[in-house]
């Protein structure tokens, strides 16, 4: 009797406890055992990129720029490979020439810069060149030069930024020539979940001259011309004339990992882990001021 007296006392104490408020460990205690979404998310580029145009033999574009360019960020035979192609592409560290940044605050108003979100390892398209009724393309492999003529030929770069390692990207850059007319085809959807009919024109890729840029986040990379090689695909996208004068083109291209407060201002739903839509202003033209964070 005296056993089971003290096991209800045992009992009726336990459930006491059980009911005194101070013992009852609230939600929010529980809340650090919660799975914590990360400061950066794992499937997402921010990719900037700039056009600046100055006319041929401009000393900011060959003195300032290119003088403080990472040429040999690329394998030495890819660099001559380029070159002989009127291309060159180099690394431009996470700081911009001072020269560079004034020309930049110069052209307050400016408008063509863009600014696109991106899932890592999809392709984002920049054009180069408007539509030229008929464009002879000379490209010089091996040794050889070779020339093709395409009409209604358009310059394009195929850019593809990829996580790499760390808080690295990888940015594939691949120039590319669409040409002829838009053609009714049937292609794979993006999430490869069946066809679709898409108007695409064909296109010259030329792979042979496509780069792998290993950058830091918030790095730049810059492409333009050997200016002296005339007839070029490089000269061909970067550089044009205008009543005589001629100008030349080198763009300008940062990307980013971003956090989840950049992506929650972008318009993402950032509780999404996958972001699986993006928002409607992606690809959108940034203010000026939107590109000038590239001096960080």
């Amino acid at each position: 009797m005296r056993l089971y007296a003290a096991l209800v006392v045992s009992i009726s104490l336990l459930v006491g406890c059980l009911h005194d408020p101070s013992q009852i460990v609230s939600n929010g205690s529980w809340s650090r055992f919660k799975p914590k979404m990360p400061d950066v998310m794992p499937d997402v580029v921010e990719l900037r990129y700039l056009f600046i145009e100055r006319e041929l033999g401009d000393k900011v574009i060959d003195e300032a720029v290119w003088a403080e360019a990472d040429e040999h960020a690329l394998p030495i035979e890819k660099k001559v490979m380029l070159n002989k192609n009127g291309l060159r592409i180099a690394k431009l560290g996470s700081r911009l020439p001072a020269d560079l940044l004034k020309l930049l605050d110069d052209r307050e108003g400016s408008n063509d810069g863009r600014r696109h979100w991106t899932h890592s390892g999809q392709l984002v398209k920049i054009q180069t060149t408007p539509i030229v009724p008929s464009w002879t393309v000379l490209t010089v492999q091996g040794g050889q030069a070779t020339g093709e003529d395409l009409s209604n030929a358009q310059g394009y770069l195929y850019i593809t930024p990829s996580h790499g390692d760390g808080s690295n990207v990888v940015v594939k850059m691949v120039p590319v020539v669409e040409y002829g007319s838009r053609q009714q085809k049937r292609m794979p959807a993006p999430d490869l979940s069946g066809w679709q009919l898409r108007h695409e024109r064909d296109n010259k890729i030329y792979n042979e001259m496509a780069v792998d840029l290993d950058l830091m986040s918030g790095e730049y990379a810059i492409l333009g011309c050997v200016a002296e090689q005339t007839g070029t695909l490089g000269h061909r996208f970067f550089v044009r004339t205008v009543e005589e004068k001629q100008f030349q083109t080198v763009v300008l291209i940062r990307v980013v990992r971003p956090t989840r407060e950049e992506l929650r201002q972008a318009g993402y739903d950032v509780d999404d882990f996958f972001l699986s839509d993006a928002p409607k202003s992606n690809g959108s033209r940034p203010r000026n001021t939107a590109f000038t964070p590239m001096a960080n």
